[in-house]
């Protein structure tokens, strides 16, 4: 027993030895686990979309207000150089057409010209009679805009709103305005069967319309129309 006892010791010794340096070892730290972290992408921002200019008087739907037209219509055409026809036919029960075209062309710039030529037909059953005019300078009975005419046609019935008379898709930029009517009162006259097509650009100016009726006791049908071939600012 006394021989064992040594040996059991130094054992027992070197087993808690053992176990101590063990314990001091740090431990070796496994594979990291990192969380995927999602980055959100900034949503775009949207671009308004610009509604198109519109006439003033007139919605997308119909003529509201027919002096507000006019005025605009007056405004722009004040300092703008423009091409311009207008005609004037009366036809008769008994044949007889009565003829009236004006051509013209005001161009703005250092010195203010405005020139127009006009032509009167009459057919009868006699023939065909022709007079033609050409003036230029100022006629106060000649203004470029025809207010005159418009302010009377745009008041006399109710305009709403038509497809372009080509057939081609409705143009951002211009709008169509239709108008049908029985009877009205039109230049102090009562007519009937009355039709009206406008033309209108966003800066307000009509570019052209036609009116059609019939005046009532007479029976003379009366087309008439204005054309508004270009428009433009500064010269040419």
């Amino acid at each position: 027993m006394s021989r064992l006892a040594p040996v059991l010791l130094c054992c027992a010794l070197l087993a808690t030895g053992c176990a101590g340096f063990a314990a001091d070892d740090p431990e070796t730290p496994g594979p990291v686990s990192v969380p995927e972290v999602t980055v959100p992408t900034p949503e775009a921002t949207p671009i308004p979309t610009a509604r198109p200019q519109i006439a003033a008087g007139v919605t997308r739907e119909r003529v509201v207000d027919p002096d507000a037209l006019v005025t605009a219509h007056v405004a722009t055409l004040r300092n703008a150089s423009v091409l311009f026809t207008y005609e004037r036919t009366v036809t008769a029960e008994n044949g007889t057409v009565q003829r009236r075209v004006v051509d013209g062309r005001v161009d703005r710039g250092a010195n203010d010209t405005t020139t127009w030529t006009v032509t009167n037909t009459s057919d009868t059953t006699a023939g065909t009679e022709t007079e033609t005019e050409t003036r230029s300078g100022q006629n106060r009975s000649l203004s470029p805009s025809f207010r005159d005419r418009l302010r009377p046609v745009l008041s006399a019935v109710e305009l709403v709103r038509a497809d372009d008379p080509s057939g081609v898709p409705l143009r951002t930029t211009t709008y169509y305005y239709r108008a049908n009517a029985t009877t009205a009162t039109l230049f102090g006259e009562h007519v009937r069967n009355v039709s009206i097509l406008l033309e209108v650009e966003p800066s307000g100016v009509v570019m052209s319309y036609e009116l059609r009726y019939e005046r009532v006791g007479t029976g003379e049908e009366v087309v008439e129309r204005l054309n508004y071939g270009a428009v433009w600012f500064g010269s040419d």
